[in-house]
Order: structure tokens, then sequence, then C-alpha cells
């Protein structure tokens, strides 16, 4: 089988202008991904703690079989929704081993709005599983 040749020229000036976008564009992502997965008030932490309630990360971590992936879908679903109030459609969603097995896994976010669920949220379950 004959291999493609690429045309593409990664010294052109087009090409570094848009590397430096798209890396701008991967840094945004990922900052906005982080706030949507860890950024909580702290006294929501706090409250949780008080009842002897783990963060729901915490929980996953807890499930999946050490030192094994876990793929999560929809990050930021609901991220401009509801002011802001609901990151990740208040819920966690994603792949997982558990036992040695793959696994959808679903855990509610308590951390946000004691757990509410959005309609975002049941949108974002019946599609993820």
């Amino acid at each position: 089988m004959a291999r493609i040749k690429s045309i593409i020229q990664t010294d052109s000036n087009e090409f570094q202008e848009n590397y430096r976008h798209n890396k701008g564009l991967a840094e945004e992502l990922k900052l906005k991904q982080r706030k949507a997965r860890y950024d909580r008030p702290q006294k929501d932490i706090d409250r949780l703690a008080g009842h002897g309630k783990m963060m729901p990360r915490e929980r996953i971590e807890k499930l999946l079989d050490p030192g094994t992936p876990f793929l999560e879908f929809s990050t930021l679903a609901a991220n401009m929704a509801y002011e802001g109030d609901s990151p990740s459609a208040s819920c966690i969603t994603g792949i997982g081993i558990v036992n040695g097995k793959e696994v959808i896994i679903n855990a509610n976010d308590s951390s946000v709005k004691g757990g509410a669920w959005y309609p975002l949220t049941v949108k974002k379950n019946c599609t993820s599983s």
C-alpha cells in the first residue's frame, strides 16, 4: 500500500497561526472542563462533609478498579444554562471499569443544589446511556 504524502507545510506562517489559535482553544476547553468538574462553593463541600458524604468524584474513584481510566461524558452539559448553576448538568456520567468489567456510571452531584435535577440533567442521562 502506498503511503499518503502530506502537503501540509508545518513551517508556514498560516500553519503556525492556526496551531497557536487551536492550542489556545484547547486550553480554554480544558479550563472550562476543570471548572465544571471541580469548582464548587466551599460551603457546599463543607455541608456534604458535615453529613459524612463524599464528593461524587471521590465516590466514582472508590468504585472504579484502581489505576483504570474513566471516560466522562458531556462534562460541559448545561454549562450555558441555568445561569451557570448546574455544572455538568448536576451529574457525572461515563464509562469505567468495575471488577474488571466496563460499566456505565451515573453519579448525582449533590454539591449542586443538593443533587437537584434540571431538565438538561434528564436529557444528559437519557442520551449518555
